[in-house]
């Protein structure tokens, strides 16, 4: 048995470190303005999209929206609601994104909108 373990341990080769690890990046003094070496932009501005809001600020306007047609049109919340049954058998897939902008309260709206 020790024969047949040994035989499958020899079959295996692990992956060999890189060769140069002499340097990285981020010891590169100009990385933040090489465009090479990043994933992200670093500069704000150029961060932002080509329109008036952001992201945040119309995610955030929409869940405040969304929650005011819910104060003033409860039967929203029922057309919105996760309902997993539904969900599984294919049927109203939306299910998936409208919970996501219901909330129950304000205290809610707001604990959501800070984190």
């Amino acid at each position: 048995s020790s024969s047949s373990s040994s035989s499958s341990s020899s079959s295996y080769s692990a992956v060999p470190p890189p060769s140069d690890i002499s340097s990285h990046f981020l010891d590169d003094p100009n990385w933040m303005t090489d465009n090479r070496n990043r994933l992200w932009n670093a500069r704000l501005r150029s961060r932002r999209p080509n329109s008036r809001f952001s992201w945040t600020s119309t995610l955030v306007a929409a869940n405040v929206l969304m929650y005011a047609v819910q104060v003033f049109n409860p039967r929203v919340t029922q057309l919105g609601v996760k309902l997993s049954d539904q969900i599984l058998r294919g049927e109203e897939l939306y299910r998936l994104i409208t919970p996501v902008f219901l909330h129950g309260s304000i205290i809610h709206l707001f604990t959501n909108m800070y984190s």
